[in-house]
């Protein structure tokens, strides 16, 4: 059997890490802000500003594999990702119209 592979061109290439690009630019200027928002609005010492958003990366790092092992091993009837998606949504809807 033969397995047909297919090159992704120059251009192609170009446009995803140009919009991968915009969305880093837009992410670090984020965190740029909320830096500047720790530390000038909240009166928080930079460094502890710092070790803030360490801690955060370090949780999450270990969060996200845990999060995805079982979201793949859901099984719902209409989606593999609608439980755990289904109820994110479902809690920031609450948020937004509370009873």
């Amino acid at each position: 059997m033969k397995t047909q592979t297919q090159k992704v061109s120059m251009a192609e290439k170009i446009g995803y890490s140009l919009g991968d690009g915009s969305a880093n630019l837009i992410f670090q200027m984020m965190m740029m802000f909320q830096l500047f928002f720790y530390t000038d609005v909240f009166g928080i010492k930079a460094t502890a500003a710092g070790m803030i958003l360490l801690v955060a990366r370090i949780f999450d790092a270990f969060v996200d594999p845990v999060v995805g092992i079982l979201s793949d091993r859901t099984i719902h009837c209409f989606s593999p990702h609608l439980t755990i998606y289904g109820d994110t949504y479902s809690s920031f809807w609450h948020l937004r119209h509370p009873i």
